[in-house]
């Protein structure tokens, strides 16, 4: 996602909704990956889905993707040290 340079006060409102409804996405598993740049002008998310259009439903429920300009990408695969990580056991 591409968010604009400055952001009106409008996008800045948003934010602490877009960050409850990404945890919240992120518990539940749609949402693998989160990441955004210095600058906080692009933001790339690996979200579970079967398909393009699913991606796209699911990436549009964030209130600042009204805000942005979107691309999807399938992924061949997806590899990350923390999927290498045993799960952690309290006792």
């Amino acid at each position: 996602m591409d968010f604009p340079e400055h952001k009106s006060t409008d996008f800045i409102l948003r934010i602490p909704e877009q960050r409850a409804r990404v945890e919240q996405m992120i518990k539940q598993g749609e949402i693998q990956d989160y990441i955004l740049n210095e600058a906080r002008t692009k933001l790339w998310i690996v979200v579970d889905a079967e398909n393009e259009p699913t991606a796209r439903e699911k990436v549009g429920l964030l209130p600042l993707t009204a805000f942005s300009t979107c691309r999807v990408h399938s992924l061949l695969f997806h590899h990350s040290a923390q999927a290498m990580l045993p799960p952690v056991m309290l006792n």
